[in-house]
């Protein structure tokens, strides 16, 4: 009799530690997969945030290449009105050195006045090229700084329309939901008023 009960005692306790077992083996499984959900979304939330920052640093980058463009185009426009400038000022020097050249020439006076004119109009023409170049400069950094203007206004505009939207959404919200409450508090009152005239 005591060996059959040892016997159940034993079997009993192989039922509980095979039980505990299968027990603490389901909690580590279940353990295990709420951590890899886990990961899982950490691992979404960080690919997300890299494509944010990767269309980010995209939209900065092409900002600052369109910027270098403009900067290189006017440099080069810059570059290109000095070295007409120079050759002006190169063809000036021969016309110079053509009149020297003809002193010894018996209309002498004559060229030395016509030669003194055509460098006073070159002259003339060049302080002209150079304001309008001035000028030209001018106008491009103005319409470069119009354009960042209108950009920022752009943006301001578009802030402003989203604000108002959502004040609006808010708003209308909130209207309904007083117009609910006044609905259920109307609707309160008839059945009220509907009991009263049934117990007259």
């Amino acid at each position: 009799m005591l060996t059959f009960n040892s016997a159940k005692v034993f079997i009993l306790n192989i039922c509980l530690l095979f039980l505990f077992y299968s027990l603490r083996q389901k909690k580590i499984h279940e353990e295990q997969e709420r951590e890899r959900r886990k990961q899982e979304r950490l691992e979404i939330r960080e690919e997300r945030r890299k494509e944010r920052e990767e269309q980010r640093r995209d939209r900065h980058l092409k900002r600052r290449r369109c910027e270098e463009e403009e900067r290189m185009k006017l440099k080069i426009d810059v570059e290109e009105r000095k070295l007409l400038l120079a050759k002006r000022k190169l063809e000036s020097l021969h016309l110079l050195a053509e009149l020297f050249n003809r002193i010894k020439e018996d209309k002498f006076k004559e060229d030395l006045k016509r030669r003194e004119k055509e460098v006073e109009c070159e002259r003339q023409r060049q302080v002209e090229m150079e304001r309008k170049r001035k000028l030209e400069e001018e106008m491009i950094k103005a319409e470069v700084k119009k354009r960042k203007q209108e950009e920022l206004m752009c943006q301001e505009k578009e802030l402003r329309d989203k604000i108002l939207k959502n004040i609006k959404a808010k708003e209308e919200k909130k209207l309904e939901q007083e117009r609910e409450l006044l609905r259920k508090k109307l609707s309160g009152k008839h059945k009220l008023k509907s009991a009263v005239v049934l117990k007259k």
